[in-house]
């Protein structure tokens, strides 16, 4: 089964408040989360998403909502992880009634990730961090030996604020008819992304994103900026369907998520050196 990369506009993610107290130990400062909780060490918490856009569109367990948190499962790494699957429907349909926040034709899409602080605000990230590291894996679809991964790290200035769930950053982003009228292409869901170097399998793999590797999707206004000072969230979108492909089933683990620094003496050993993936049992990495 052919697999044609396609690049789609986003509705933003839910980001929950749900209660949660358990913290990493202040030794750990690499640490993002242990996957123990659905709460990340920056204030944010775990969440995931579906976007409707055709017949009963994309489908993910757990979904989580405003009074429904991410449950955390038992793992076969360290202790608890993200564990998620569904399917997101294809081939993309040629019309839909179906639109985004800006009133556009909207593609199926689901995915999990966090937000950084509760609510959404612009959040820096730190002056060393270079990228994020994660463990991962994921049962792949035959004939394929491996499922891809995007991962996205949507801004201020890329996503669309939500009032229901009380986002805290004001609408910046352009429209496709917005930006026409000034001459520019549209820049809401257009994240800085890398949809090529996450490929999972069905064995443990320590994967990195560096942030030099992430750019806006083809069709975006490419003058959008990353910037470090107005990011809210971290997220891995599911393979989405192109023109040909029919319903692509997915299951996907995450577990022990991680600055990347150079300088951090507790950041978890064995990461890559490029953006993409490790396996853990053939490289003799041991998750820390």
């Amino acid at each position: 089964m052919k697999r044609t990369a396609t690049f789609c506009a986003l509705v933003t993610a839910a980001l929950l408040v749900g209660a949660c107290s358990t913290e990493p130990p202040e030794s750990d400062t690499s640490i993002l989360s242990h996957c123990n909780d659905n709460k990340v060490s920056t204030g944010g918490y775990w969440w995931t998403y579906r976007d409707q856009a055709q017949g009963t569109g994309a489908d993910i367990t757990p979904l989580t909502t405003l009074t429904f948190s991410f449950p955390m499962e038992d793992c076969d790494l360290k202790g608890k992880c993200a564990h998620v699957k569904g399917h997101v429907p294809g081939p993309f349909p040629e019309t839909s009634t179906v639109t985004d926040l800006c009133g556009e034709r909207l593609y199926p899409a689901a995915g999990l990730g966090f937000g950084f602080r509760a609510n959404n605000p612009p959040y820096t990230l730190p002056a060393d961090a270079i990228g994020i590291s994660f463990f991962a894996k994921a049962t792949p679809n035959a004939p394929d030996t491996t499922y891809p991964v995007r991962v996205a790290m949507p801004q201020t200035t890329t996503d669309y604020p939500q009032q229901e769930f009380s986002d805290q950053f004001a609408k910046t982003c352009q429209c496709t008819a917005e930006a026409q009228a000034v001459g520019k292409k549209k820049s809401c869901f257009a994240n800085y992304m890398n949809e090529n170097a996450i490929k999972l399998g069905p064995s443990w793999q320590l994967c990195a994103i560096y942030f030099t590797d992430l750019a806006v999707p083809s069709w975006a206004e490419p003058t959008i900026a990353f910037d470090r000072t107005q990011i809210i969230k971290f997220q891995l979108d599911m393979y989405q369907p192109g023109s040909t492909d029919q319903d692509i089933p997915f299951e996907v683990w995450v577990d022990e998520v991680r600055w990347i620094d150079p300088a951090d003496t507790t950041a978890q050993p064995g990461v890559p050196p490029t953006s993409g993936c490790l396996d853990v049992a053939a490289n003799g990495i041991v998750p820390k």
